[in-house]
C-alpha cells in the first residue's frame, strides 16, 4: 500500500474512534442523568426507554411556545402511525415464515423465534395505535405537558392517590420533568418493533444454518445451502454495519445542543433552586433535630420530603411577611383617602346647610315687618 493509503485508512480509524468515544460520553451523561434524577425507576428507562424521548419530551416542558408542544404531538402520532403500518407487514412476514418448508425438523429455536417475532410485531401495532389515540386527547399545549409529567388529576388510580394521602407530597414544590411512564410508553413501540424485527431476522438465520448444516434441502447440493447461509450472514453483517455506523456518527453531532441537565434547569426555572441540587438532600434531614425528624414520620412524610417541606415553608411564610406588609401599606393608604373624604363630605354638607339658611333668612324678615296677613 502506498503511503497515501496507509494515511487515509488510518485517519479513517481516528474519524470512527472519535465518533465511538463522543457517542459512549454521550450515552454515559445520558445513563447518569437518569439514574440520578429517576433512581431505581432509571434502570427501567434505560432498559426500555430512549434518550432522545426524554431529549424531547425535556425540550417540550422547558419551551414556553405552543408551537413546541403542538409540533411534539404531531411528531408521535406521524410516528405512531408509521410503527403500527411497519409493524402489521412484519406480523405478517412472521406469519409465512411459521408454514416454511423443514421448519418443524429444525431447532425448535426458529419457530420460537418466529413465534415471538409475531407477538411483538402485533403488540407493536397494538401500542402505536393506543398512543395515536391518547395523544389524540391532548388538545392544548398545557394537556401535552401534563401528560409528559403525569401530573393530571384525572389519570387513572387517582382516587387511590387519594385514600392514600399522596396528595400532600402533589402539593409540594416538585421537579418539572418528564415521567417514567410517558418515555416507556412513547419508547415502547418503537423497541417492540425492532425486537420482532431483530427475532424474525435470527430465527430465519437458525433454519438457514440448520437446513446446511441438516441437509433438509434435498433438491439442493450441501454447498448451495452452505453458500446461502453465508450470503445472508454476511448480507446481514454489512446492512447492520451500515446502519450501526450512521447511527454513530448522526450521535457523535450534536452541536450545540442544550445537554439533559441544561434542558432540565430550563424547565424549572420557577422552582427552588434546592430541588436541582447536585447533592442528596437527605443529609439535610440527618441534621434536622430530633423532633422535626419524629414529626415528618408521625405524618408520613419521607425525609426528601420533609426537607422539601420545610424549606418550602420557610419561603412561603417570607413571601407571606412581604405581602403582609405592602398589604398595611395599601390599607394605610386607604384609610387615609377615606378619612380625606369623609371630611370632604361634612364640609360640603356644612356648607350646603349654609346656603339653605341663607336663602330662608329674607323671607322670614320680610313676614315679621308686614305681620301676619288677615284671613279676610
Amino acid at each position: 500500500m502506498d503511503p497515501l493509503s496507509i494515511v487515509g485508512f488510518a485517519s479513517s480509524i481516528l474519524s470512527v474512534v472519535n465518533i465511538v468515544r463522543k457517542v459512549f460520553f454521550e450515552t454515559f451523561k445520558a445513563t447518569r442523568f437518569i439514574m440520578k434524577r429517576y433512581g431505581i425507576v432509571g434502570v427501567w428507562i434505560i432498559l426500555f426507554g430512549s434518550d432522545s424521548v426524554l431529549r424531547s419530551e425535556l425540550q417540550v416542558l422547558a419551551s414556553l411556545d405552543e408551537k413546541v408542544a403542538s409540533d411534539f404531538k404531531k411528531a408521535t402520532q406521524d410516528e405512531s402511525n408509521m410503527i403500527a403500518v411497519a409493524g402489521a407487514i412484519v406480523a405478517q412476514i412472521a406469519i409465512t415464515a411459521l408454514s416454511l418448508v423443514d421448519l418443524s425438523q429444525t431447532h425448535w429455536s426458529a419457530r420460537g423465534l418466529f413465534t415471538f417475532s409475531l407477538v411483538s410485531s402485533i403488540i407493536a401495532v397494538y401500542y402505536a395505535s393506543r398512543q395515536h389515540r391518547i395523544m389524540g386527547r391532548c388538545l392544548n399545549a398545557r394537556q401535552v405537558k401534563a401528560w409528559i409529567e403525569n401530573n393530571d388529576d384525572l389519570r387513572p388510580f387517582a382516587v387511590l392517590v387519594l385514600l392514600f394521602g399522596d396528595e400532600r407530597s402533589s402539593q409540594l414544590p416538585r421537579l418539572k420533568k418528564p415521567a417514567a411512564s410517558s418515555i416507556l410508553t412513547i419508547s415502547a413501540p418503537i423497541m417492540l418493533l425492532s425486537t420482532s424485527l431483530n427475532c424474525f431476522l435470527g430465527g430465519f438465520g437458525v433454519y438457514l444454518g440448520l437446513t446446511w448444516t441438516k441437509e433438509l434441502d434435498e433438491d439442493a447440493n450441501s454447498s448451495d445451502s452452505r453458500n446461502v447461509f453465508l450470503t445472508y450472514i454476511i448480507g446481514l453483517g454489512v446492512c447492520y454495519g451500515i446502519y450501526t455506523f450512521s447511527v454513530l456518527s448522526q450521535g457523535g453531532q450534536r452541536g450545540d445542543e442544550l445537554s439533559l441537565e441544561e434542558l432540565l434547569c430550563k424547565a424549572n426555572e420557577d422552582q427552588p433552586a434546592s430541588l436541582l441540587a447536585d447533592e442528596p438532600r437527605v443529609s439535610t434531614y440527618a441534621h434536622q433535630p430530633p423532633h422535626s425528624r419524629q414529626t415528618a414520620e408521625h405524618i408520613g412524610m419521607t425525609p426528601l420530603a420533609a426537607s422539601d417541606a420545610q424549606s418550602t415553608l420557610i419561603q412561603r411564610l417570607l413571601e407571606a411577611a412581604r405581602l403582609r406588609q405592602e398589604s398595611a401599606v395599601v390599607d394605610t393608604q386607604l384609610a387615609n383617602l377615606l378619612a380625606d373624604l369623609a371630611q370632604q363630605v361634612r364640609m360640603d354638607s356644612r356648607e350646603g346647610r349654609r346656603r339653605r339658611h341663607g336663602h330662608q333668612s329674607p323671607e322670614g324678615e320680610s313676614s315679621s315687618r308686614h305681620g301676619p296677613r288677615s284671613r279676610y
